[in-house]
């Protein structure tokens, strides 16, 4: 491919749209297994476009943040609960918003068993296809420890957690993987983790009931050290691979050239 023939390149940090997907010439993501399934993507409707994983430049800087902000051990006093987007009427592998719900009413409800912890439940205001009334369901509740934050970024308050619950694979979990605090994934219906399962187990606790919940919440809501959020292979393998080798931007810039036909000079 050369300079007239690439027509666009897209650069995608989540799950892509198939309609986003075929846009581009070139695609690329920080997901080694994302790549992967562009790539299977484009081979069967044999397409000349091709996806590259060159790995996460912003994960990168969070990770080299969390390296020189590390602290010691101490008791968690803020949880941060970020919860999956809803997508209205649009096709989500037969799981409703409902359903979605329902989900996220159920870890909320754990937290009112831990009074002295503030849970700070992070929406997702931006992408959300459809209003989310949780903030409504923790008000009738009268669960005085929550606070339920709609806008802006996951990144802009990460630092305010001792810990980060999910319900999603998403890259927020992923940014959080860039620290050194416990991780924590409910995942009982779409199951979207990767194949590579045993090494992210290495670093999330991942669980699929309330009463796991509670109990690591419990566990590691004192001084107990989490034995996995030291670990690092996945995070180096699948999300920030070029870390030790020039960084992702560099990457992204020399494969372009590459496949434009201006090899690195």
């Amino acid at each position: 491919m050369n300079m007239e023939e690439c027509k666009s390149l897209l650069c995608e940090d989540a799950i892509p749209q198939q309609t986003d997907m075929k846009t581009a010439d070139i695609f690329l993501t920080y997901d080694k297994e994302l790549a992967k399934k562009a790539n299977n993507f484009y081979s069967k409707r044999q397409t000349k476009q091709n996806a590259y994983s060159v790995g996460s430049a912003k994960i990168e800087s969070l990770f080299k943040k969390s390296q020189r902000l590390h602290s010691p051990r101490k008791r968690f006093s803020t949880i941060i609960f970020v919860v999956s987007l809803l997508y209205g009427n649009s096709h989500r592998s037969n799981w409703t918003d409902i359903q979605t719900f329902k989900l996220q009413q159920r870890i909320v409800d754990v937290f009112k068993f831990f009074p002295k912890i503030k849970f700070i439940i992070k929406g997702l205001q931006a992408s959300d296809a459809a209003y989310n009334p949780l903030p409504e369901y923790i008000r009738d509740k009268g669960y005085s420890n929550c606070q339920y934050v709609r806008s802006g970024k996951f990144i802009n308050i990460m630092n305010r957690a001792d810990a980060y619950i999910f319900d999603f694979g998403s890259t927020a979990m992923f940014e959080a993987m860039a620290t050194d605090k416990t991780i924590i994934l409910y995942d009982d219906y779409l199951k979207p983790l990767p194949q590579d399962i045993n090494l992210l187990k290495k670093r999330i606790h991942i669980v699929s009931k309330t009463k796991q919940l509670k109990k690591i919440i419990r566990l590691y809501c004192t001084v107990n050290q989490d034995k996995l959020s030291n670990n690092r292979e996945y995070l180096m393998k699948y999300i920030i691979p070029r870390y030790n080798s020039g960084g992702a931007i560099a990457a992204a810039v020399n494969l372009i050239f590459e496949k434009i036909g201006h090899g690195k000079k």
